[in-house]
């Protein structure tokens, strides 16, 4: 099982963009399984995806259209993402280190 096409506001890896509410989407390939029962997002400020500042933990209300956690994102800060997902044949995968970074904003 792949997980691709991991985007944040429709982009991959945006970078100084003015963004208030990230949403973010992803696509899971070449997977056994025809539905994903559960996902896990996690935003780290840290290249190695160390301390966590949100953990959303596996969640079956986690869409892979859209998903926007309830986080206030600072001004010309990066941010690093996963995605993990469980399907509905056992599998579980997770997709590599994603970033975006926000603009200067006000």
């Amino acid at each position: 099982m792949k997980i691709r096409h991991c985007k944040t506001n429709h982009l991959e890896n945006p970078l100084g963009f003015s963004m208030t509410k990230p949403v973010f989407s992803y696509i899971v390939e070449d997977a056994a399984g025809k539905t994903q029962t559960e996902a896990r997002i996690q935003i780290s400020t840290n290249e190695d995806m160390g301390k966590p500042i949100f953990d959303s933990g596996f969640s079956r209300e986690i869409d892979s259209l859209a998903y926007s956690p309830g986080i206030a994102l600072k001004p010309r800060t990066r941010y690093y993402w996963t995605v993990s997902v469980k399907t509905d044949a056992g599998e579980e995968g997770a997709s590599e280190i994603n970033w975006f970074e926000t603009a200067k904003m006000d």
